[in-house]
Formats: structure tokens, C-alpha cells, sequence
């Protein structure tokens, strides 16, 4: 759904966004549960989630594709990188 929702036929591009995202500001958006992703179990195996992005984390990612600055809610500086980089 996300992907449609940034004009991605496919999750690839997507991942790629969030791999810049950890690059650039050093923060792994599926590490941890927060405002744009929560990890939601769908079974009895510890390994069994599923991943769940909200509106933000939609409107995150076409900032970056349209290189407009950003700020990343609701996540403390000490997530980051010392010098996070607008993108």
C-alpha cells in the first residue's frame, strides 16, 4: 500500500528510501515501534509480524523523493546521528 501510495509498483523502491533514510540521519525507522512504523505480531512464533507505516511515514518518504526538508517526529536527537543531514 505504501508503495502505490508513492507511485511504486513494488516495496524495492521503498526500501531503498528507508535505507537512505538510516544513512543520511542514522535512524532505522523499523527498529523500533514509533510514530511512522509499528511491528504488530501475526502469530505464536516470535518471528511472525508484520510491519504497519502510517500517513507520516507516506508523507516522510515523498519528502525525501521530492528533496524537501523534514523532521522526523517524535524522535529524539539522541536517535540520530550528532549532525543529522536535511535531505
Amino acid at each position: 500500500m505504501v508503495a502505490m501510495q508513492l507511485g511504486f509498483s513494488q516495496w524495492h523502491p521503498v526500501d531503498k528510501l528507508l535505507k537512505k533514510l538510516k544513512t543520511d540521519q542514522g535512524f532505522d525507522i523499523k527498529a523500533s515501534d514509533n510514530s511512522y512504523h509499528a511491528a504488530v505480531r501475526t502469530g505464536t512464533n516470535g518471528g511472525s509480524v508484520t510491519h504497519k507505516y502510517s500517513d507520516d511515514f507516506v508523507t516522510l518518504l515523498r519528502s525525501i523523493i521530492d528533496e524537501n526538508p523534514f523532521n522526523l517526529k517524535g524522535i529524539s536527537t539522541i536517535d540520530l546521528k550528532p549532525d543529522p543531514i536535511t535531505v
